[in-house]
């Protein structure tokens, strides 16, 4: 029997890290942000045409640049995810039908926004606190504490990502293994709820 987690949370929450441990325990893991990668450099000629030359560079999509546009202006992120999500959402549908059985995963910081939430059985959300996941952009990602304020402005707010999770997974600065150990928990919990409706 197969079982879709969808694994969601805000920019910096933990969520990749959290991703690698069950990609490890699924038949199938999706990262919607590759897949989403493929699909714009797919579609580069395209978002040239809606948000200008620039965001070309040497022949592809230069991420950055649409980055700095898209993440800087709420109708131009837009935009952006009018045109792209169907797109995605369609490629991962096809990747998620082929497979029968066992554990899906779909990575998704979209996840809730999308019909992508249709495909999953349960929604888990990877939470951090704000000043973690600024200090995680910073350090890890390059980015300045301005714009990395300004991407958690362009999201959800964390309230309404767990008021929609079946699961809340937290991820802190302290060991990785108490994220590790939340998501076996929380697998455990599953398993003995189906086993009890069998």
């Amino acid at each position: 029997m197969k079982f879709v987690i969808g694994l969601t949370g805000t920019i910096a929450s933990g969520k990749s890290t959290a991703g690698a441990y069950l990609s490890r325990k699924a038949s199938l893991y999706v990262d919607a942000d590759k897949v989403g990668h493929q699909v714009v450099e797919e579609e580069k000629e395209h978002l040239a045409s809606m948000f200008g030359p620039s965001v070309i560079k040497d022949g592809h999509l230069d991420r950055k640049a649409l980055g700095a546009i898209v993440f800087s202006d709420p109708q131009e992120l837009a935009k952006l995810n009018r045109y792209t999500h169907p797109l995605i959402c369609s490629r991962i549908a096809d990747m998620v039908d082929k497979i029968p059985d066992g554990l899906v995963v779909i990575e998704a910081i979209e996840l809730i926004r999308t019909p992508l939430k249709d495909l999953v059985d349960q929604i888990w959300v990877v939470w951090a606190e704000p000043q973690v996941r600024i200090k995680r952009m910073v350090t890890e990602r390059g980015l300045t504490e301005q714009e990395a304020r300004e991407r958690i402005k362009s999201q959800w707010d964390d309230e309404t990502y767990r008021k929609l999770a079946d699961v809340v997974i937290v991820s802190t600065d302290g060991p990785v293994e108490d994220l590790y150990r939340q998501i076996d928990q929380a697998l455990e919990k599953e398993q003995d709820e189906r086993k009890r409706e069998k």
